[in-house]
């Protein structure tokens, strides 16, 4: 049998056990110990900067999480409404296209619906994008009669395409 030395003490290996890499017993267990302080110092290390930093690290996933919501967040073009806040025509229109069709779909006659809007039929709420659209519409029941009553649309627009708009509630009063 050949005798074997240890790679790094260069000492004679007597008892037979040798490491991967060629050590004897005592040197890979001192290399093993200087790695698990080694380990816990950059672990130790990490605990100081995250207690030393945290409000660093908070802020700075806040202003992340800002800067996400801001830019996923829809937003109504200029065309929907003018520099006072008011509806332009093009977003009247919309609107009340809007506002009919969520009506109809609580209707049992949709097909008989007649809509009268008058004035001041929308407001705008504080929540961004949201807007309420009411009015009165005519439409017969289940046996024909026709019946009038007062409707609350209320729905979030971001655009000018029918799939730039939900539905939040829709109300309509006998």
């Amino acid at each position: 049998m050949d005798d074997l030395y240890c790679a790094r003490c260069g000492k004679q290996i007597i008892d037979g056990w040798v490491s991967k890499s060629g050590y004897c017993h005592p040197c890979a267990s001192e290399i093993r110990a200087q790695r698990e302080i080694e380990a816990n110092q950059k672990e130790a290390h990490k605990k100081q900067m995250l207690k030393k930093y945290w409000w660093v690290i908070l802020l700075v996933g806040i202003t992340l999480l800002n800067s996400f919501i801001a830019l996923t967040m829809p937003r109504t073009p200029d065309t929907l409404l003018d520099a006072n806040g008011k509806l332009t025509t093009e977003g009247e229109i919309w609107f009340s296209i809007i506002a009919e069709n969520a009506v109809k779909d609580g209707l049992k006659a949709p097909k008989t619906a007649e809509f009268d809007h008058g004035d001041d039929h929308y407001y705008v709420y504080s929540k961004v994008d949201t807007y309420g659209y009411s009015g009165t519409v005519t439409a017969e029941n289940s046996f024909g009669v026709p019946l009038t009553g007062e409707y609350y649309v209320i729905f979030r627009c971001w655009g000018l395409e029918p799939d730039q708009y939900e539905i939040i509630s829709v109300e309509i009063a006998d």
